[in-house]
This record gives structure tokens, C-alpha cells and sequence, in this order.
């Protein structure tokens, strides 16, 4: 059951770390002062909230396991760009996270 609670945390931290990204880009085309201080207030935040569901899901998940998953955050930051700002998802970005996520898992499990 403590497991089970830990890959929630787990995914539940990546969710936030990729809204954490989403903010921050947000914040970075604000032309007012004031909304760029919410957007980037917010990612602050999120990211206070994910070192602590980082360390939650760290208690009983094995780094060398949870690290390398880390990299599911590339593929919802996409499906965030695409969602909130009507990016394309071009082939060359599709091979570049496909390189990224082989190289996280390819140095995380050689150790």
C-alpha cells in the first residue's frame, strides 16, 4: 500500500513539474508586470510542491528507478504546448525526446 502511494506521488510530481513548465512559459509572454509576477509566483510555487512530492515518492521508490521516469515530463510538456498553445508537434521534436528519453534510461540503468 506505502508503494502504491509513492508512484501517486511519483506521477503526481511530474504533473506538477510540467505545469511548472507550462506557468513559466506563460509567464515569459506576459507584457504586464504584474501577470508575469502570478505566472512566475505560480511556477515558484509548483516547484516547492514537487521537491516535496519528489522526496515523498523517493522514500520508497529506488532513485535509480525514479529518475529515469522523470523523463515522462518531456511528453506531457508536449501535450501541454499542444493544448494550451496550439503548438505543432513536429517530427523532429518527436526524435529529439525519443533521443532524450533513450539517453536518460541508457545512463540511468547502466548504473
Amino acid at each position: 500500500m506505502r508503494k502504491n502511494k509513492s508512484v501517486i506521488f511519483l506521477a503526481a510530481a511530474f504533473v506538477v513539474y510540467s505545469l511548472v513548465l507550462l506557468l513559466s512559459k506563460t509567464a515569459s509572454a506576459q507584457s504586464d508586470r504584474m501577470r508575469f509576477i502570478l505566472f512566475y509566483g505560480s511556477s515558484l510555487i509548483c516547484l516547492a510542491v514537487y521537491a516535496v512530492l519528489w522526496q515523498w515518492a523517493l522514500k520508497d521508490i529506488p532513485l535509480n528507478l525514479a529518475y529515469p521516469l522523470k523523463a515522462v515530463t518531456l511528453i506531457i510538456s508536449m501535450i501541454f504546448g499542444v493544448i494550451f498553445f496550439h503548438e505543432v508537434i513536429t517530427l523532429p521534436m518527436i526524435i529529439g525526446t525519443v533521443c532524450i528519453i533513450a539517453g536518460v534510461f541508457f545512463i540511468g540503468g547502466a548504473q
